[in-house]
């Protein structure tokens, strides 16, 4: 038999909404018990709470996990780094990089002495900096297309990059070569990337012991001689320098003036 009457009332006199009501507000007590007792009770993918604190379903309602996060670029990495050794890389492995579109910095050749005055043999250093993070196999095409012996993953872009031309190497065996000479591939910007704020300091007192010693007083010989062979010298110009240097000569023309009187 049904337990309820014609009127659609259960034999206890309660009505369907009245039943649903009473559902809702039980389990919205639960809810804020969960709370007060700390989250111990298991939700719904919605965020729902399921169970009471023992890990009985409230209402039958059908246990789901909430689904997981995706790890994003979790064992991927944008920057890779090679090394290329002319005698047996390919004539024109240049090219061949430069044909995949990625941008990349190649380094002068590097001749260094080993430890115990043992020249090493020559090589490049080669960065390559992917748009997106990459798996390693998926860097590893253009390594093994260029001729690239090993291959690791770029820890800090900029001091690696600084390492192509060893900027910051302490070690006398290591020369220190000309970042002029770095090879730009795809877009990409060399000395943007070795950029640190100590360096313009270090420029601005390059360009003031040039012009002492060379009796510059001229902003633009000074300039000129910057964009044709200081390239970083003229970056800072552009950029904040100019203020510093301009009084530098002013104060320095001013000075010959009154002497030469």
């Amino acid at each position: 038999m049904s337990d309820r009457n014609s009127s659609g009332k259960s034999r206890s006199g309660s009505t369907p909404d009245k039943e649903a009501r009473e559902r809702y507000n039980e389990k919205r007590r639960q809810e804020r018990a969960a709370q007060k007792q700390g989250d111990n009770f298991k939700r719904d993918a919605n965020g729902e709470v399921v169970t009471d604190r023992y890990g009985n379903p409230l209402y039958n309602a059908q246990i789901s996990e909430k689904p997981k996060k995706k790890t994003g670029g979790a064992g991927r990495t944008r920057n890779f780094a090679t090394l290329i050794y002319p005698e047996s890389a390919s004539e024109n492995w240049q090219e061949v990089l430069a044909g995949f579109h990625v941008p990349a910095f190649i380094s002068p050749l590097h001749e260094d002495m080993n430890p115990d005055n043992v020249a090493k043999k020559p090589h490049y250093h080669v960065m390559i900096m992917f748009e997106s993070v990459k798996t390693d196999e998926q860097a590893q095409e253009i390594v093994s297309a260029v001729g690239g012996v090993g291959m690791i993953r770029v820890a800090h872009y900029t001091n690696h990059a600084r390492y192509l031309c060893h900027l910051d190497d302490l070690d006398p065996n290591k020369k220190r070569y000309n970042p002029e000479d770095v090879i730009c591939i795809g877009g990409a910007d060399y000395f943007a990337a070795i950029y640190r704020a100590s360096d313009k300091y270090q420029a601005i007192f390059e360009m003031v012991d040039f012009c002492e010693e060379n009796n510059i007083v001229s902003y633009r010989e000074l300039f000129m001689y910057a964009r044709l062979h200081r390239n970083d010298w003229a970056r800072v110009l552009c950029d904040n320098g100019t203020y510093v240097i301009r009084e530098f000569l002013k104060s320095k023309s001013w000075e010959n003036d009154r002497y030469d009187k």
